[in-house]
């Protein structure tokens, strides 16, 4: 190393960590540096307690829940190519170096917080999670400890002091307490009321202590930190020791100052970042989205479908098909709506059939649509009105040149690819999702039903409205 302050040294060790290339010699670095200097844990700690969260995450897509025996749609040989990489043996030895440690940090963090929520997501715009387990749904309540892992797009969180934040993807946040977040990466907009004074922002080597404000903050790679204050005034206190607190740093409404935790000073800079809110909705909802790129991975001749309730009387004004690739289309794709006998047992859906198509749109190479995510989408002539009860979007044409997405448990691990949008409990997706190999004629409804997720594929979807009096209530204005 070039150097010997046992902070810079640590932070080197931990981008080369965070980018797989931590060598052998690195390794045994690292343990001695955390062996003589305890005062170093605390940021290791944070860092690599993130990382054996996301290996426990890896862990558990592997174990799905079991269902009630059904069968399952004829699956081709899994493809090794989009399988995960093995993990460097250095960064495993890393991560049993930190076993004890990471058992006593999370122990501690679990005493102290309990299963009540502190906050809450109160609006998405665009937003694609790191990892399904590091999601949140539109309303979902989150507790102390809970990470969140925003690929892209923006997440607005409302924390119970009043504490608006607002992620601004790629960014890895977790819930302190009811008035702060832990943020380890990426970029936050805090909106702080009177209420939640001393909202904090804590990271690996300081904190951001509200003092009345709107700000902006940032983490990167380094761990460099970033603070922007739109109006009011922060504190920038250091944290390295907690035995020996040092008087923090206030910045003014108009400032910008970055913190350089290779020197452990604070300098102005001379970028202002803008502060960022999530406009409210258009009224429009997309039920089942794939984000743009995705590859299908399954070529299946029949129907294919996924089941949904609906709660509140909706207008379905696009139906849409999947776009492998989001390159376009090389032969015609179909897309239906069918509404369904649900028998007496809406979360049932096994037994289910179908009554009556209820629409149907082609999608051919030279009219495919519009192109939303993975998504092509098409207008309907008119808006077709879904009154409440039980209903199935469904799909097919799919071919080699055009393949659909399916999720089965080979990749499972590519769930975060997908998002769905209820409107706030207008719609509920229910069921395994189904399949069948008949694609004409009255009954040509896909029967069969699928195993492990309601929204197992990429292959048809819809966008829908609210109409009143729902559209306010379910978004919680």
């Amino acid at each position: 190393m070039s150097t010997t302050d046992p902070r810079v040294q640590l932070l080197q060790l931990l981008t080369e960590l965070d980018a797989g290339d931590l060598s052998d010699d690195q390794t045994a670095q690292l343990e001695q540096l955390l062996l003589q200097h305890p005062d170093l844990r605390k940021t290791y700690l944070r860092r690599i307690a993130t990382r054996a969260q996301l290996s426990l995450i890896a862990r558990r897509r592997a174990k799905q829940v079991k269902l009630p025996e059904q069968q399952e749609c004829p699956l081709p040989p899994p493809d090794r190519s989009e399988r995960s990489r093995l993990t460097p043996w250095a960064i495993a030895a890393s991560l049993l170096l930190a076993a004890t440690l990471i058992g006593v940090y999370w122990n501690s963090q679990r005493n102290q917080a309990d299963t009540t929520p502190v906050a809450a997501v109160t609006r998405l715009a665009d937003n694609w999670w790191g990892a399904s387990e590091m999601s949140a749904d539109l309303g979902k309540r989150l507790i102390a400890g809970e990470s969140l892992w925003l690929e892209s797009g923006l997440v607005e969180i409302t924390l119970e002091s009043g504490a608006v934040i607002t992620m601004d993807g790629a960014c890895l946040v977790q819930i302190a307490d009811a008035n702060s977040i832990v943020l380890s990466r990426g970029v936050i907009h805090a909106l702080v009321p009177p209420s939640a004074r001393g909202f904090t922002v804590k990271t690996e080597q300081v904190d951001i202590v509200d003092i009345g404000a709107k700000f902006t903050a940032a983490v990167d790679e380094l761990q460099a930190v970033e603070v922007h204050v739109h109006e009011g005034k922060v504190e920038l206190r250091p944290n390295r020791d907690a035995a020996d607190p040092q008087p923090g740093e206030v910045i003014a409404a108009g400032m910008s100052v970055r913190f350089d935790p290779d020197t452990g000073e604070t300098k102005p800079t001379e970028e202002f970042k803008p502060y960022q809110q999530i406009s409210p909705p258009d009224g429009k909802h997309i039920a089942y989205t794939t984000r743009a790129g995705t590859r299908g991975n399954h070529v299946y001749a029949g129907k294919v479908g996924q089941d949904f309730i609906v709660n509140e009387t909706i207008e379905v004004t696009r139906l849409g098909v999947f776009d492998s690739k989001s390159d376009g289309l090389r032969h015609p794709l179909y897309c239906e709506i069918w509404s369904r006998d649900d028998r007496g047992t809406p979360n049932d859906t096994r037994g289910d059939f179908g009554i009556a198509m209820a629409a149907r749109l082609e999608f051919t190479p030279d009219d495919p649509g519009e192109l939303v995510e993975s998504n092509r989408f098409k207008p309907l002539e008119a808006p077709l009105t879904l009154p409440p009860g039980s209903y199935s979007i469904v799909a097919f044409g799919f071919s080699e040149e055009d393949p659909m997405g399916n999720d089965h448990h080979e990749v499972g691990v590519q769930r975060n690819r997908k998002t769905r949008d209820d409107a706030g409990g207008a719609i509920s997706f229910v069921g395994t999702s189904r399949y069948d190999i008949n694609t004409e004629g009255p009954h040509a409804f896909p029967g069969h039903v699928d195993k492990h997720w309601a929204d197992r594929y990429s292959a048809g979807t819809f966008e829908y409205r609210l109409l009143e009096p729902f559209s306010a209530k379910g978004q919680g204005e």
